[in-house]
């Protein structure tokens, strides 16, 4: 079966999703129906059946089976030999609505978006009417009204409330104060244009309960005119233990991971301002609603996840109107949250007991692992003695087979701020990249699990970094043999310090002050690597991936300190035995960074790193194929010919800079081989 990369919310994994039957279609569909299903085999068939007679034929409908247990996916390709106009997505477990509606909208084709529930039933004419309504008004989203259903008959009909239908249509921010209180946040009742969904990337973020929250509102707030619809397509059921409002008290901390998420959709937007007062009134009303559904228990519980999750701002304005059940509770929790959030240089954290889970870590710490139980402990353990203590740990267990799982999770269930991730073996480039995906802080630094830091290396790097308003920290590494390494404190004053906005040429220095290309020597701002990944499925991609990140003149501080200790493992990539695969790997690099160099506005250094860069990737090359014995020699060699004649091509190799003796090796090699 064909599989699909799913995007998901930020700070989530990327997901797989089948494609069990794609729809075969002559026509761009006006409106795609995403249906997600999960056992819900009850009532499937009069979901699909009210599908299949819709009214406005130029639809797609895009069935997902979110990993259900009964006979579910059975129908689903039931239905899809109906209908040439069906697609049907799986996941081989059960991911949760979010994630399932994001992979129906990895594939949909439509102009529009509909996102529905597979144990309701719709009336024929929702799509088209509210596909016309959208095109009349010229309008990004439509809101429709909806049945309640229950006992086999509508008992309630939901309509909005009369300051929003005295307009058919509207501009969202002549109600920014309001709108998030006046619009149910209900993905199934709206029909979004497709191309502002990409275009905002918006995606809905992967809670139990509350996951359209974020999505629908961000929505609605990006949009320039939205259209509102007396009449009701969707026949809500209720009480079927099917829907996500099922079992609510249990799920009822979700909203806070909404409300925040639309804050920082909404910042990064650049619209949070205008919407402030209607996310706080919205975020005051829901959690009001969802304490309803709690007992004494799952509301203590709530209060005490509120520090964790909101910011400063939401937490004092709803310290004023939150329940009196709850008030003490709150209060107690306020009044202590710079205690477990702040720590000074120099000065150790307060010690709290258990550590605490922090949902918003200043810094992500991520620590790939493969087979490395021998090192493992040392690495988890220096880490975990750190003096600036706000930090998650993300490991990723890279499909070992030795006892690495087992002492990663022996020491996750000590401490909380340990996140494990497991992976199928797919190389440190894949392992680093999925962390990355799920990093909540602000700053990140990458550390491999055969080698140790010092204890102040977090707390001297978030100094520097905010001291001097840094994308980058570097810092200084010593190789070590595995075992004990250099513990001894660090005084701020006598460490010797340099900035620059331009670290490329630092990076070809000689002094302490360069800058070596290895990620663990780096302290990144998180936002700044966002959009650099690390090459996939090669070795020697710390090279790709500083050099990538250098050409954006990130503005950096270098320290003349020792904050990383390198052990010589035997095993790891830097003592592979040469091969083929080296030689393509530095091809692939050198061409990645050439590619990235050759575009405006980085061409200003294209001529340093192929003076600076080149030659030093070249001469590594050459070294890798003088490694090799025998046949293998003259098969790299013949490999080494061809990567220079495309060099060559791409005017990559440089006289002045290989200088004249290598300059004319590398001639004679790509004329013999």
């Amino acid at each position: 079966m064909e599989e699909i990369d799913v995007q998901n919310a930020e700070n989530t994994l990327r997901t797989k999703a089948e494609i069990v039957c794609r729809a075969k279609l002559s026509f761009v569909p006006d409106v795609s129906v995403v249906l997600i299903a999960y056992n819900t085999a009850k009532y499937l068939r009069q979901a699909l059946d009210c599908l299949l007679l819709q009214t406005l034929k130029t639809i797609e409908i895009i069935c997902v089976d979110d990993g259900s247990t009964d006979e579910t996916f059975k129908i689903l390709k039931e239905y899809a030999s109906k209908g040439e106009h069906i697609t049907i997505l799986k996941h081989k477990q059960n991911f949760g609505a979010a994630v399932a509606r994001n992979a129906g909208l990895a594939v949909a084709q439509g102009k529009y978006l509909l996102f529905l529930d597979s144990d309701d039933f719709f009336e024929p004419d929702m799509c088209e009417k509210m596909y016309q309504k959208a095109i009349k008004d010229k309008s990004d989203v439509v809101i429709a009204g909806h049945f309640f259903y229950a006992k086999g008959q509508d008992y309630k009909q939901k309509r909005y409330a009369d300051k929003l239908l005295k307009a058919s249509a509207f501009n969202p921010l002549k109600l920014s104060k309001d709108l998030f209180v006046l619009v149910s946040p209900s993905a199934w009742t709206k029909l979004f244009r497709a191309e502002l969904v990409r275009q905002k990337q918006v995606f809905f973020e992967n809670l139990k309960s509350c996951n359209d929250y974020t999505f629908s509102y961000t929505m609605l707030a990006a949009s320039n005119k939205i259209s509102i619809m007396k009449t009701p397509f969707v026949h809500y059921r209720v009480n079927t233990g099917t829907n996500i409002s099922s079992n609510r008290g249990d799920k009822a901390t979700c909203i806070l991971y909404a409300v925040m998420g639309l804050k920082r959709n909404l910042k990064r937007l650049g619209i949070d301002k205008q919407y402030e007062k209607s996310i706080y009134k919205s975020a005051l009303k829901c959690i009001k609603g969802e304490l309803k559904y709690c007992s004494p228990a799952q509301k203590q519980y709530f209060f005490e996840q509120m520090p964790n999750v909101l910011d400063n701002d939401l937490l004092c304005r709803l310290k004023k109107k939150i329940h009196p059940f709850g008030f003490g509770l709150l209060s107690r929790f306020l009044n202590g949250i710079h205690k477990k959030t702040q720590c000074t240089f120099g000065k150790c954290q307060e010690k709290l007991g258990e550590p605490v889970k922090l949902q918003k870590p200043q810094i992500s710490v991520i620590v790939p692992v493969y087979n490395v139980e021998k090192y493992l402990r040392r690495c988890l353990e220096s880490i975990l003695a750190q003096t600036l203590t706000d930090f998650e740990l993300i490991c990723v267990n890279d499909g070992s087979t030795d006892s690495s799982l087992k002492i990663l999770e022996e020491f996750a269930a000590k401490d909380q701020r340990i996140k494990i991730i497991t992976q199928e073996n797919q190389g440190l480039s894949v392992a680093r990249n999925n962390a990355f995906k799920s990093a909540c802080g602000k700053w990140c630094l990458f550390i491999d699990s055969d080698d140790a830091t010092h204890p102040q290396t977090l707390e001297i790097c978030n100094h520097f970094a905010g001291r001097y308003d840094a994308d980058l920290v570097c810092f200084r590494f010593e190789k070590s043999d595995g075992g004990a390494y250099n513990t001894a404190h660090i005084s701020l004053k006598d460490i010797s310090f340099k900035t620059t906005d331009n670290p490329l040429l630092l990076s070809f220095s000689k002094s302490h002050f360069r800058i070596p290309f290895s990620a663990c020597t780096k302290f990144y701002k998180t936002s700044a690597i966002q959009d650099i990944a690390f090459l996939e499925h090669i070795n020697f991609e710390d090279c790709a991936h500083t050099y990538a990140f250098l050409s954006k003149h990130p503005k950096t501080v270098i320290l003349d300190a020792v904050l990383y200790f390198y052990t010589q493992n035997p095993n790891s990539i830097s003592n592979m035995k040469a091969s083929e695969n080296q030689l393509l790997y530095y091809r692939k690099i050198m061409l990645y960074l050439d590619e990235i160099y050759s575009r405006a506005p980085f061409m200003k250094d294209l001529k340093t790193v192929r003076k600076k860069l080149y030659p030093k990737l070249l001469n590594n090359q050459y070294k890798c194929c003088r490694r090799a014995q025998g046949q293998e020699k003259n098969k790299m060699l013949r490999l080494f010919a061809q990567s220079l004649k495309i060099y060559r091509q791409r005017h990559m190799i440089s006289l002045v800079g290989c200088g004249l003796f290598k300059y004319l090796r590398y001639q004679r090699i790509a004329k013999k081989y």
